[in-house]
Order: C-alpha cells, then sequence, then structure tokens
C-alpha cells in the first residue's frame, strides 16, 4: 500500500493495520446490499471473491489474496425471508428425554431468531413452552415438563421480510417414565476408619435422577438424624465436624417425578477419630509481671482441631472460686471486662481447648499477674471514669468492704462512697 512517509514523499506498507480498512470497507458495501447475512456468510463471501496473490489458495504471507469489492458485490444475494432448515435433536418420537431437555436445528439463511413451542398437542393450541432465541440450540430452564407424556415441538425461522419453517414441521419426543437408575454410594467406603472429623461424600450418578436425598445419622434406623437435606449433585461436605469417636451411618436416594430409588448398599457406616485439641501456648500478660489495668487482653496461642475455649481467671491458685469462668470462646483471647479484677492482688489464669473429643490445658498450664492500679478518686467499679454507673456499683455493694463500689479506698462501701461519686462526677482517671 502505498502512503506519506515522514518527513515528505511516499512510501510502501504492508500489514493488517493498513489492509483492514479495506477489508471492512468491502464488508460494509456487502452488508449495505444484504444486512441479514451471518457473520460466517460474509466471511465466505469475502473468501472466495477476492484476487488470488502469491502462492494458489491461502498463504501466510497473503492471506487469501486482495479483496474485490465488484465480485464480492456480484456474489452476495439479495435479501429474503428465511431459508430452508431442518429441526435435528431429539430424534422424532424419542423417548426417555429428561425434563428439561435440549433442543436442535439446523441454521436456516438469513434468519435473525427462531420462535420454538413446546405442546403437549400436537396442534400447538396452548403450548408449554414460547420462547424467541436467536441461536440455533436452546436448553429448557426453570418449571420442568411432566414426566411420562408427550411433547411436539416446532421452530420458526423468523427475519424482517418473513418467516420459515421446517421440514417436516413438528416431532414429538416422550419425556422418561422409570425412576431413577441404579447408583453406588462411593466415600467414605463402608465400615471405613475415617482420618478427619468433617469428611465429604461422594456417590455414582444415577441416570434420570433430579435431585438426591442425603441423610446422616448415628443411629443405623436414621431416627434421629443429623443432616437430612436434598442435593443437586453427587458430592456433599459437611458444614461443621462431627463427634471425634463415633460410629454414623449414611444413605442417599436418587429422586425423579416418577419415584425414588435407593443407592447400593442402601447404606453405609464410618468411624470418625479421636482427635483431641493439639499443645498451645498462653502468651500474654507474661507470667509474673504486675499490669496497670483493670481490662487487660488475656491472649493465647491457637490450638489445631481446638473449636473453643474456655477460660478460667482466680484469685486462688488452685482455682476454687474463679471470678471468671467463660466458656464457648471461639477466638484465642478475651479482654476482661471491668469491676471483676481486685486491686493490688495477684490474679491466676488458665485455658482450656475444647472440642468434641476431649479437652487439654494449656502450656503452661498456669500464669499469673498482679493488679496494680493507682485508685482513682470517685471511681466505684474500677473502669477509670467517674459516672452514674459507679452510683450503681455503690448501691449494689453497700455495706460491703469493696473493693467494687468504694470510691474513697477507705475499705468499707458507705453514703460517703455516693458523696464522692457525685464530687467526682464525669472525671476521667489517667
Amino acid at each position: 500500500i502505498s502512503t506519506t512517509a515522514p518527513g515528505g514523499g511516499s512510501t510502501t506498507v504492508d500489514g493488517t493495520s493498513f489492509s483492514s480498512p479495506y477489508a471492512a470497507g468491502v464488508a460494509a458495501l456487502v452488508l449495505s446490499k444484504n444486512n441479514l447475512l451471518s457473520v460466517a456468510q460474509l466471511q465466505t463471501i469475502l473468501e472466495t471473491t477476492v484476487d488470488d496473490l502469491g502462492a494458489v489458495g491461502y498463504d501466510t504471507t497473503h492471506g487469501f489474496g486482495l479483496v474485490n469489492a465488484r465480485r464480492a458485490l456480484d456474489n452476495t444475494p439479495s435479501p429474503s425471508a428465511p431459508g430452508s432448515f431442518t429441526l435435528q435433536a431429539p430424534a422424532d418420537g424419542a423417548t426417555g428425554l429428561i425434563r428439561l431437555p435440549t433442543l436442535q436445528w439446523t441454521a436456516a439463511d438469513f434468519a435473525t431468531g427462531y420462535d420454538l413451542r413446546i405442546d403437549d398437542n400436537a396442534d400447538f393450541s396452548s403450548p408449554e413452552v414460547s420462547v424467541t432465541t436467536s441461536l440455533t440450540t436452546f436448553t429448557l430452564t426453570g418449571t420442568p415438563l411432566n414426566a411420562a407424556t408427550t411433547y411436539f415441538w416446532t421452530v420458526t425461522a423468523t427475519n424482517t421480510l418473513g418467516t420459515s419453517i421446517p421440514a417436516p414441521l413438528s416431532r414429538s419426543f416422550t419425556t422418561y417414565t422409570v425412576p431413577p437408575g441404579a447408583f453406588s454410594l462411593v466415600s467414605p467406603a463402608n465400615g471405613a476408619n475415617i482420618i478427619t472429623v468433617q469428611p465429604g461424600f461422594e456417590w455414582t450418578a444415577s441416570t434420570l435422577a433430579e435431585s438426591y436425598s442425603f441423610t446422616l445419622d448415628d443411629n443405623s434406623n436414621f431416627s434421629s438424624p443429623i443432616i437430612d437435606q436434598t442435593v443437586s449433585g453427587t458430592i456433599l461436605t459437611l458444614p461443621s465436624p462431627l463427634t471425634g469417636g463415633v460410629t454414623y451411618f449414611w444413605k442417599v436416594v436418587a429422586n425423579n417425578a416418577i419415584s425414588t430409588t435407593a443407592s447400593t448398599p442402601v447404606s453405609a457406616s464410618f468411624t470418625t477419630p479421636i482427635v483431641v485439641p493439639l499443645a498451645f501456648n498462653l502468651l500474654a500478660p507474661a507470667d509474673g509481671v504486675n499490669i496497670t489495668t483493670f481490662t487487660p487482653t488475656l491472649d493465647w496461642s491457637d490450638s489445631i482441631n481446638a473449636t473453643s475455649y474456655t477460660l478460667q481467671v482466680d484469685d486462688q491458685q488452685n482455682f476454687s472460686s474463679p471470678m471468671i469462668n467463660l466458656t464457648g470462646i471461639t477466638t484465642s483471647q478475651h479482654t476482661v471486662p471491668s469491676g471483676i479484677l481486685i486491686n493490688n492482688i495477684r490474679h491466676y489464669w488458665r485455658v482450656y481447648a475444647v472440642n468434641t473429643s476431649g479437652t487439654l490445658l494449656s502450656t503452661p498450664a498456669v500464669r499469673s499477674f498482679g493488679v496494680i492500679v493507682t485508685p482513682c478518686d470517685g471511681d466505684a467499679n474500677g473502669d477509670r471514669t467517674v459516672n452514674f454507673d459507679d452510683v450503681t456499683a455503690v448501691l449494689g455493694n453497700f455495706g460491703t468492704a469493696g473493693p467494687v463500689g468504694d470510691a474513697n479506698n477507705n475499705g468499707a462501701v458507705t453514703f460517703d462512697d455516693v458523696t464522692r461519686v457525685l464530687s467526682r462526677f464525669g472525671t476521667t482517671c489517667p
């Protein structure tokens, strides 16, 4: 292609960047004569009307050749109503089809759309399905057809100039009339001692099955199912762990609109391993330190296999009367609420990792920390702020020796503590 050159003059160049506009221009010219051509038809016209260059036919230097606009126009048919086409699949009179079948037909020249109808009446007087598509295949979705029913189907090709119908005009098919086919339980194997408390389940596919009912129980008669749900596939993963060291029973039933089919074997069993929590450590506060807050965060490492933790805090080493005995903690730390720890007292804490197979005490088994907090005048509940909660703390502990409620830190909760709270009301302690 001749073109201007940088700095003046002209030069010749080649490549797709220069040839593409020519090809696009001829394609637009062809489509101006017949805008109903498909992409494949347009491509065929361009490729078969070129001036061949180089080696005969297509080559990697010249492609198919030089586009020829006149020849391309001369070989472009005038637009018309859609051409002839035929129904392809399912075959006429086919039986045993699923209730959401896929239908196929050949392409009609110049068609821009296809109207598909499915009816259980041969005259298509009340079609169950009536859709329009630009494709030559359609898969039913949503509400399935009825089982054990003969349906008739036809397609009309359309464009702006008219319509055409296939030859023959319609075909028929019959949906399945039998229950789901035989299938087998695969995994876990019957009687297996598995290595996880959260196994996956698998079974083979059952022909004509539309869903599967999965049941899991620790009773062989399935009288109290742990899981009883319907799934569409042949694999299921448990949402949460099972108990370790227990024998479970599972079964699957295939379902369709005719009936159900039980698996082979009808049920299977497996035994879960005893998987106790693994060792973990207390992290913070460090053992024996003194802290300057009533609300420390107690932290420990994660224990593998643990599903929760139990935290105990006491001012006695033997944990005879813990001030905190909290179960079901799902993270590996806990912030102590205000009003629990006692100033100038040593506190001991320990953590148990828990799952359905057992518990494990942390390493080390116990840590301690002292609480040394400068008294906050007027703070009766230890939250370092003097507000109405401190009045409540005084009244709730009236007549005791504190420390909760002792706003003036004299070792006794009396009316003087109410006066101290009111005199310091709104103060935030450092």
